[in-house]
């Protein structure tokens, strides 16, 4: 396969993928087809308020394809003056430790996130769960702006309110 500019690969990348369906669309596709993708955490079936306790607000949620057939489900949410996203993607996509770098730049192209706002690097911490079905997945918490230092990695296209989601799941 020949070489190509970041454009091409991002454009090959495009048309080789299993759907281009995103949020709701994504959800409701592979809950019909599970089968075509790698698993994706159970938290996409909770019905999810604006108040996580006393102090976490969720803002919103995100989900469709990392990699080829690898999703992710992505969240937003408030911790005091922090606003975080964490991204949950399969273990099965990482036979090893991740590349965190490599991984920033996929929610990049992917449109999770649109770019960094500083110089400092981002603050990604990353951790293994088993949902309630047995699966192993990787989680990505991204920081993405603290009220007292302001934005430092913006959010892509945006997300999806918990509204939706909820909305969805009543329909099971």
């Amino acid at each position: 396969m020949e070489n190509g500019g970041v454009e091409e690969i991002i454009r090959r990348r495009a048309e080789g993928r299993l759907t281009r369906e995103q949020g709701p669309g994504f959800l409701r596709e592979y809950r019909e087809h599970p089968e075509r993708f790698l698993p994706l955490i159970d938290r996409q079936y909770l019905t999810v308020d604006e108040w996580e306790d006393g102090v976490i607000r969720n803002l919103g949620w995100d989900a469709g394809i990392y990699q080829e057939n690898c999703p992710y489900f992505a969240e937003c949410w408030k911790l005091f003056t922090a606003t975080v996203m964490t991204v949950t993607l399969p273990a099965a996509a990482f036979p090893g430790e991740p590349d965190l770098k490599t991984v920033l730049v996929e929610f990049i192209r992917n449109g999770l996130v649109a770019g960094l706002c500083g110089e400092d690097p981002p603050r990604i911490e990353t951790g293994v769960l088993t949902d309630g079905t047995g699966a192993e997945f990787r989680t990505f918490n991204l920081v993405l702006s603290e009220d007292e230092q302001g934005q430092m990695i913006r959010w892509g296209r945006g997300y999806f309110s918990y509204d939706e989601l909820n909305a969805l799941n009543g329909e099971q």
